[in-house]
Order: C-alpha cells, then structure tokens, then sequence
C-alpha cells in the first residue's frame, strides 16, 4: 500500500513538471512619451522587444489625432516564433514617478490570442486618457506571457 501511494506521487510530479507551462517576459522603464506623427514613430517611440518563442515588438507614444482624440498608443506586433501553435498574453501600465498606477491595457490569453506557427499579427490598443494624466506618466513596465495551453484552462 504505501509503495503504491509512493508511485502515484511521484508519477503525479512528473506528470507537472512535464506539463507545458507559461513563461513570461517583463521589462520596464522611464516613459517620456512623445507626440508623434506617424512617420516618425519607428524612430522616435519608445520600443521595447521581448518574448522566447512569441516575440513582441512594442512602441508607445502619443498619437496627437486618433479619431479626432490624443490617445497613448501601446500597439505591438507579436509573432510566433516556435513550431506549435501558442496563446500569449500582451499586459502594459504606465506609472507616474511615485510608481502609482495612471493607465494600464492588457489583450490575451484566450482563443483571440492564438497563434499559429510562424504566424503574426498586430495589437493595435490606444488608452484614452485626460491630458493632464498623461503628462504624468513618467514610467513603464511591460509584461508578455506566452503558453502551449489556452489561459485559463
């Protein structure tokens, strides 16, 4: 009897240890956001390049007409990379400098975050927010989760 209970724990912890699990990538830092036109956003944006397998490339600035509004943009083309289909997570807030929370956007980890292999897309999130608050973002931190598995289940 307690050989079997042996066996059956110790077949339930390699069981978890092989299971796929999320990884995760974070990196943060100052923000002084500009207002940029479009043109001028691959040189002059803040951009930030994480991930393992799922690869993000981020660029945050202020987009000084956004239907008819200046909104922060926080978009990101995320790609594939591996040779399995992969969920990932895209999660990114912006701090003032007495790292309080002014804005945040997240996007992912179910069905509409699935990728195929070698496949990519694009994020393309804005974040409305009162002028005077964005003047106070003066930090970032960005994570991207990335899994075999669907978030969640």
């Amino acid at each position: 009897m307690r050989n079997r209970l042996i066996r059956n724990i110790a077949a339930a912890i390699l069981l978890l240890a092989a299971a796929p699990q999320a990884w995760s990538d974070t990196k943060s830092g100052d923000a002084t956001l500009q207002e940029l036109k479009f043109e001028d956003v691959a040189k002059k944006a803040i951009n930030v390049k994480l991930g393992d397998k799922v690869k993000a490339e981020c660029s945050y600035y202020i987009n000084p007409d956004f239907l008819g509004k200046k909104v922060i943009s926080v978009g990101a083309r995320v790609k594939n990379t591996s040779d399995k289909v992969m969920y990932y997570g895209y999660y990114v807030a912006f701090f003032d400098k007495d790292r309080k929370l002014v804005a945040c956007s997240s996007f992912g980890g179910g069905q509409i975050a699935k990728l195929d292999p070698g496949k990519e897309t694009y994020i393309g999130n804005v974040l409305e927010l009162p002028p005077d608050q964005i003047k106070r973002i003066a930090s970032y931190q960005v994570t991207l989760l990335e899994g075999e598995k669907e978030f969640g289940k």
